[in-house]
């Protein structure tokens, strides 16, 4: 007890910032939870167009999706996008020079985050580059 002030008085005067501390954290925390919902979304809606040769479908949402991850500070999904770019530069034709540069930063990123998933598929990706 720093400035011997008791537990029950305490209480009385931090009762009404406890009050409005949750309101506030929900409203900053929501539009977060929606936004990375979106960028997961937009991941899987890249993949399927990849997946199907809608090439430069793939490479318009992967550009906002990457463009909303710098501008929001959303980063969870950041290594996948990295992936997901390194198969859209594989599926043009790019050299192996610049596909390899997209999934060593995914591997950078999935690394840092500790995101043991995000880091297998970029390896998973690497190692089929070099089949």
């Amino acid at each position: 007890m720093l400035l011997n002030i008791s537990y029950a008085d305490y209480f009385v005067g931090a009762q009404y910032i406890s009050f409005l501390l949750g309101p506030a954290t929900v409203a900053l925390a929501l539009p977060l939870y929606r936004q990375s919902k979106n960028i997961r979304q937009a991941g899987w809606t890249v993949a399927a167009c990849l997946d199907h040769g809608r090439l430069e479908l793939a490479r318009r949402l992967l550009d906002e999706a990457v463009e909303v991850t710098a501008g929001e500070g959303e980063r969870y999904w950041v290594s996948e996008l990295h992936r997901l770019r390194a198969r859209l530069l594989r599926a043009e034709g790019a050299p192996a020079g610049q596909i390899a540069a997209a999934l060593d930063a995914a591997l950078e990123v999935a690394r840092g985050q500790g995101a043991r998933t995000f880091e297998q598929r970029a390896l998973d990706d690497r190692a089929s580059q070099l089949a």
